[in-house]
Protein backbone atom coordinates (compact mmCIF):
# COMPACT_ATOMS: atom_id res chain seq x y z
CA UNK A 1 0.00 0.00 0.00
CA UNK A 2 0.99 3.54 -0.02
CA UNK A 3 -0.26 6.91 0.92
CA UNK A 4 -1.55 9.44 -1.29
CA UNK A 5 -3.89 13.15 -0.16
CA UNK A 6 -6.03 14.67 -2.38
CA UNK A 7 -7.19 18.47 -1.64
CA UNK A 8 -9.81 19.60 -4.01
CA UNK A 9 -10.72 23.47 -4.18
CA UNK A 10 -12.19 25.75 -6.47
CA UNK A 11 -9.30 26.76 -8.53
CA UNK A 12 -7.55 22.92 -8.30
CA UNK A 13 -6.83 19.62 -6.91
CA UNK A 14 -3.49 18.95 -5.16
CA UNK A 15 -2.20 14.78 -4.78
CA UNK A 16 0.55 14.27 -2.50
CA UNK A 17 1.86 11.05 -2.27
CA UNK A 18 5.18 9.14 -1.41
CA UNK A 19 6.99 6.86 -4.17
CA UNK A 20 8.20 4.23 -2.57
CA UNK A 21 7.46 0.06 -3.24
CA UNK A 22 8.17 -2.81 -1.62
CA UNK A 23 7.88 -6.51 -1.58
CA UNK A 24 5.70 -8.79 1.11
CA UNK A 25 8.13 -8.82 3.71
CA UNK A 26 8.62 -5.27 3.82
CA UNK A 27 11.68 -4.54 1.95
CA UNK A 28 12.41 -1.74 -0.54
CA UNK A 29 12.50 -2.57 -3.77
CA UNK A 30 12.58 0.74 -6.04
CA UNK A 31 11.27 4.03 -6.12
CA UNK A 32 8.23 5.19 -8.23
CA UNK A 33 5.87 7.53 -8.85
CA UNK A 34 1.70 7.03 -7.59
CA UNK A 35 0.00 9.96 -9.46
CA UNK A 36 0.00 10.25 -13.29
CA UNK A 37 -0.27 13.37 -14.87
CA UNK A 38 -3.13 13.84 -17.80
CA UNK A 39 -2.72 17.72 -18.92
CA UNK A 40 -4.42 17.10 -22.16
CA UNK A 41 -7.16 16.19 -19.63
CA UNK A 42 -6.51 18.74 -16.93
CA UNK A 43 -6.46 15.75 -14.70
CA UNK A 44 -4.24 13.05 -12.91
CA UNK A 45 -4.66 9.53 -12.25
CA UNK A 46 -3.22 8.54 -8.47
CA UNK A 47 -3.50 4.59 -7.14
CA UNK A 48 -2.43 2.56 -4.30
CA UNK A 49 -2.26 -1.30 -3.91
CA UNK A 50 -0.63 -2.93 -6.90
CA UNK A 51 2.27 -2.05 -8.04
CA UNK A 52 1.67 -0.28 -11.40
CA UNK A 53 -1.80 -0.75 -11.27
CA UNK A 54 -2.61 2.68 -11.92
CA UNK A 55 -0.01 3.16 -15.10
CA UNK A 56 -1.42 -0.18 -16.55
CA UNK A 57 -4.86 1.25 -16.47
CA UNK A 58 -3.63 4.54 -17.99
CA UNK A 59 -2.18 2.39 -20.57
CA UNK A 60 -5.36 1.06 -21.10
CA UNK A 61 -6.97 4.19 -22.47
CA UNK A 62 -8.05 5.20 -25.50
CA UNK A 63 -6.39 8.27 -27.46
CA UNK A 64 -10.18 9.34 -28.29
CA UNK A 65 -10.33 10.41 -24.73
CA UNK A 66 -9.46 13.65 -24.32
CA UNK A 67 -11.76 14.91 -21.25
CA UNK A 68 -12.02 14.14 -17.45
CA UNK A 69 -15.85 13.57 -18.59
CA UNK A 70 -15.10 10.71 -20.47
CA UNK A 71 -11.99 9.80 -18.81
CA UNK A 72 -15.05 9.41 -15.93
CA UNK A 73 -17.35 7.05 -18.26
CA UNK A 74 -14.61 4.69 -18.96
CA UNK A 75 -12.50 4.47 -16.13
CA UNK A 76 -14.34 1.77 -14.10
CA UNK A 77 -14.24 -0.65 -16.89
CA UNK A 78 -11.05 -0.47 -17.57
CA UNK A 79 -9.98 -0.73 -14.07
CA UNK A 80 -11.73 -3.82 -13.74
CA UNK A 81 -10.24 -5.60 -17.14
CA UNK A 82 -7.07 -4.36 -15.91
CA UNK A 83 -7.83 -6.48 -12.41
CA UNK A 84 -8.80 -9.43 -13.83
CA UNK A 85 -5.33 -9.33 -16.29
CA UNK A 86 -3.43 -8.99 -12.63
CA UNK A 87 -5.53 -11.93 -11.39
CA UNK A 88 -4.90 -13.70 -14.45
CA UNK A 89 -1.31 -13.24 -15.16
CA UNK A 90 0.34 -12.78 -11.77
CA UNK A 91 -1.98 -14.42 -9.68
CA UNK A 92 -0.86 -12.05 -6.61
CA UNK A 93 -2.59 -11.60 -3.44
CA UNK A 94 -1.96 -8.12 -3.58
CA UNK A 95 -4.40 -6.96 -6.38
CA UNK A 96 -6.32 -5.20 -4.03
CA UNK A 97 -6.36 -1.37 -5.11
CA UNK A 98 -7.53 2.10 -5.07
CA UNK A 99 -8.23 4.49 -7.56
CA UNK A 100 -7.89 8.50 -7.15
CA UNK A 101 -8.81 10.32 -10.37
CA UNK A 102 -9.44 14.29 -10.40
CA UNK A 103 -9.68 16.95 -12.50
CA UNK A 104 -11.42 19.79 -14.07
CA UNK A 105 -15.42 19.30 -15.51
CA UNK A 106 -16.64 20.89 -18.61
CA UNK A 107 -20.12 19.30 -17.95
CA UNK A 108 -20.19 20.77 -14.54
CA UNK A 109 -17.74 23.65 -14.66
CA UNK A 110 -15.97 22.60 -12.11
CA UNK A 111 -13.42 20.41 -10.20
CA UNK A 112 -14.19 16.92 -9.17
CA UNK A 113 -12.55 13.84 -7.27
CA UNK A 114 -13.14 10.02 -7.48
CA UNK A 115 -12.38 7.04 -6.36
CA UNK A 116 -12.37 3.99 -7.28
CA UNK A 117 -11.73 0.79 -5.21
CA UNK A 118 -11.34 -2.59 -6.14
CA UNK A 119 -12.62 -4.72 -2.83
CA UNK A 120 -14.87 -3.61 -0.02
CA UNK A 121 -12.72 -1.22 1.97
CA UNK A 122 -13.33 0.41 5.17
CA UNK A 123 -12.92 4.34 4.84
CA UNK A 124 -13.34 7.38 7.11
CA UNK A 125 -15.24 9.81 5.83
CA UNK A 126 -12.96 13.00 6.74
CA UNK A 127 -16.00 15.90 6.17
CA UNK A 128 -18.42 13.45 8.87
CA UNK A 129 -15.73 11.06 10.83
CA UNK A 130 -17.68 8.24 9.88
CA UNK A 131 -16.23 4.80 8.77
CA UNK A 132 -18.43 3.09 5.83
CA UNK A 133 -18.05 -0.11 3.93
CA UNK A 134 -17.16 0.91 0.13
CA UNK A 135 -18.15 -1.19 -2.68
CA UNK A 136 -15.72 -2.09 -5.17
CA UNK A 137 -16.06 -1.02 -9.20
CA UNK A 138 -18.02 2.03 -8.24
CA UNK A 139 -16.95 5.43 -8.96
CA UNK A 140 -17.75 7.82 -6.44
CA UNK A 141 -17.35 11.20 -5.52
CA UNK A 142 -14.81 11.57 -3.01
CA UNK A 143 -14.83 14.88 0.06
CA UNK A 144 -12.28 18.08 -0.37
CA UNK A 145 -9.78 16.52 1.62
CA UNK A 146 -9.69 12.47 0.92
CA UNK A 147 -6.62 10.35 1.64
CA UNK A 148 -5.88 6.33 0.93
CA UNK A 149 -5.07 5.87 4.35
CA UNK A 150 -5.60 7.07 7.71
CA UNK A 151 -2.77 7.13 9.86
CA UNK A 152 -2.97 5.72 13.58
CA UNK A 153 -3.60 8.74 16.32
CA UNK A 154 -0.13 9.13 17.43
CA UNK A 155 1.19 9.02 14.63
CA UNK A 156 -0.90 12.23 13.65
CA UNK A 157 0.26 14.01 16.51
CA UNK A 158 3.57 13.19 16.23
CA UNK A 159 3.58 15.11 12.58
CA UNK A 160 2.12 18.15 14.52
CA UNK A 161 -2.01 17.65 13.22
CA UNK A 162 -4.87 17.44 15.54
CA UNK A 163 -6.93 13.99 15.53
CA UNK A 164 -9.25 13.22 14.13
CA UNK A 165 -10.37 16.89 13.43
CA UNK A 166 -6.86 17.02 10.79
CA UNK A 167 -8.32 19.71 9.21
CA UNK A 168 -9.08 22.86 12.50
CA UNK A 169 -4.82 22.08 12.21
CA UNK A 170 -3.37 25.68 12.46
CA UNK A 171 -1.32 24.91 9.46
CA UNK A 172 -3.22 25.58 5.45
CA UNK A 173 -5.00 22.29 3.63
CA UNK A 174 -1.79 21.42 1.28
CA UNK A 175 0.86 21.69 4.55
CA UNK A 176 -2.04 19.69 6.41
CA UNK A 177 -1.81 17.07 3.22
CA UNK A 178 1.54 16.40 3.26
CA UNK A 179 1.60 15.99 6.95
CA UNK A 180 -0.72 13.58 6.72
CA UNK A 181 1.53 11.62 4.83
CA UNK A 182 4.38 12.08 6.68
CA UNK A 183 2.12 11.08 9.54
CA UNK A 184 1.44 7.65 7.01
CA UNK A 185 5.13 7.20 7.10
CA UNK A 186 5.13 6.40 10.88
CA UNK A 187 2.80 3.72 10.52
CA UNK A 188 5.36 1.61 8.35
CA UNK A 189 5.88 -2.02 10.08
CA UNK A 190 5.79 -5.41 9.50
CA UNK A 191 2.20 -6.32 10.09
CA UNK A 192 1.48 -8.33 13.46
CA UNK A 193 -1.39 -10.72 14.41
CA UNK A 194 -3.19 -7.63 15.66
CA UNK A 195 -3.37 -6.06 12.21
CA UNK A 196 -6.12 -5.84 10.53
CA UNK A 197 -5.86 -7.62 7.12
CA UNK A 198 -7.66 -7.55 4.23
CA UNK A 199 -9.22 -11.26 3.25
CA UNK A 200 -6.98 -13.38 1.53
CA UNK A 201 -4.05 -11.38 2.15
CA UNK A 202 -0.55 -12.39 2.99
CA UNK A 203 0.47 -9.03 2.83
CA UNK A 204 3.62 -8.81 5.67
CA UNK A 205 4.07 -4.98 5.91
CA UNK A 206 2.80 -1.49 5.16
CA UNK A 207 5.40 1.20 3.73
CA UNK A 208 5.39 5.46 3.15
CA UNK A 209 8.54 6.42 2.10
CA UNK A 210 10.83 7.12 -0.75
CA UNK A 211 10.17 10.77 -1.33
CA UNK A 212 7.48 13.29 -0.84
CA UNK A 213 5.52 14.29 -4.19
CA UNK A 214 3.11 17.30 -5.15
CA UNK A 215 0.99 17.30 -7.49
CA UNK A 216 -1.19 20.19 -8.80
CA UNK A 217 -3.42 19.94 -11.50
CA UNK A 218 -5.14 23.22 -12.44
CA UNK A 219 -6.66 24.38 -15.64
CA UNK A 220 -4.42 23.73 -18.77
CA UNK A 221 -1.87 23.23 -16.08
CA UNK A 222 0.22 20.52 -14.31
CA UNK A 223 2.77 21.06 -11.61
CA UNK A 224 4.41 18.13 -10.42
CA UNK A 225 7.34 18.58 -8.20
CA UNK A 226 9.21 16.25 -4.93
CA UNK A 227 9.58 18.53 -2.29
CA UNK A 228 10.88 15.80 0.53
CA UNK A 229 13.53 12.67 0.02
CA UNK A 230 13.93 9.92 2.65
CA UNK A 231 17.03 7.94 2.92
CA UNK A 232 15.05 4.42 2.68
CA UNK A 233 17.44 1.94 1.34
CA UNK A 234 16.75 -0.76 -1.68
CA UNK A 235 17.01 -4.24 -0.02
CA UNK A 236 16.34 -2.69 3.33
CA UNK A 237 13.12 -2.30 5.32
CA UNK A 238 12.12 1.71 5.76
CA UNK A 239 13.50 3.27 9.48
CA UNK A 240 10.63 5.41 10.21
CA UNK A 241 13.59 7.28 12.34
CA UNK A 242 15.68 7.52 9.50
CA UNK A 243 15.95 11.79 7.52
CA UNK A 244 13.49 14.24 8.60
CA UNK A 245 9.90 13.07 8.94
CA UNK A 246 9.07 16.46 7.57
CA UNK A 247 9.93 18.15 4.88
CA UNK A 248 12.62 21.09 6.88
CA UNK A 249 10.98 24.26 5.15
CA UNK A 250 7.84 23.58 6.72
CA UNK A 251 9.04 23.18 10.55
CA UNK A 252 10.96 26.57 9.81
CA UNK A 253 8.00 28.03 8.54
CA UNK A 254 5.98 26.46 11.46
CA UNK A 255 9.08 27.88 13.97
CA UNK A 256 9.19 31.34 12.02
CA UNK A 257 5.81 31.77 12.70
CA UNK A 258 5.79 30.26 16.75
CA UNK A 259 8.50 33.59 16.89
CA UNK A 260 6.52 36.19 14.93
CA UNK A 261 3.91 35.13 17.48
CA UNK A 262 6.01 35.80 20.62
CA UNK A 263 7.65 38.75 19.79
Amino acid sequence: MTCIVVVRGKNGILFVSDGITYDDDGRTIGFCTKVIPMPHMDAALGWSGAGGFGSAVWQRLSPEVVTFDELKSVIVEHARDTMEDYERFYKRWDTKSTLILGGWSDENQKFETYAINSYVKQQRNMETGETVDLLPWELREVPYLWASHFARPPSYEQAGLKFPDVEDSVFGLDEIAIRMVCASRLDSRLLGDDDEREEGSDVGAFNVGGFLQMTFVQRDSITQKTIHRWPDKLGERVDTHSGDLIPPYLTQQTHGAEDDNRS
